[in-house]
């Protein structure tokens, strides 16, 4: 699955700042989420593994925004994402949570390195 999704900054300057969201193209994989800053796939900014992830949705509107999950790979990083719609939100949790269950149950050599 790849798309994008856009990922809450915090701002820690400013009391009185508005929310800042930043678009980010995902991309899927059976070893993690690549991410980056636009779907020319040069250059990931980053790898958020599969291995100790855990994905959420966010019950109540997050800021101003709505359909928001999180990304957690420990207590420290967390990562706050929002879709467009209601069903991008399902497709991307389902698709995160699915992967994450192969991945658990899947023999090492079958996954890529």
């Amino acid at each position: 699955m790849q798309g994008y999704l856009f990922r809450y900054k915090k701002q820690f300057f400013s009391m009185f700042s508005s929310d800042l969201w930043e678009s980010l193209f995902f991309v899927l994989t059976n070893v993690g989420i690549l991410v980056f800053a636009d779907d020319n796939f040069l250059n990931p900014t980053r790898l958020i593994p599969l291995g100790k992830l855990k994905v959420s949705r966010v019950a109540k509107k997050f800021g101003k925004r709505e359909h928001v999950f999180k990304l957690s790979l420990n207590e420290e990083e967390i990562w706050t994402l929002a879709a467009a719609d209601r069903g991008t939100l399902d497709l991307w949790v389902q698709a995160i949570s699915e992967t994450i269950d192969y991945v658990a149950r899947c023999p090492k050599e079958f996954l890529l390195k």
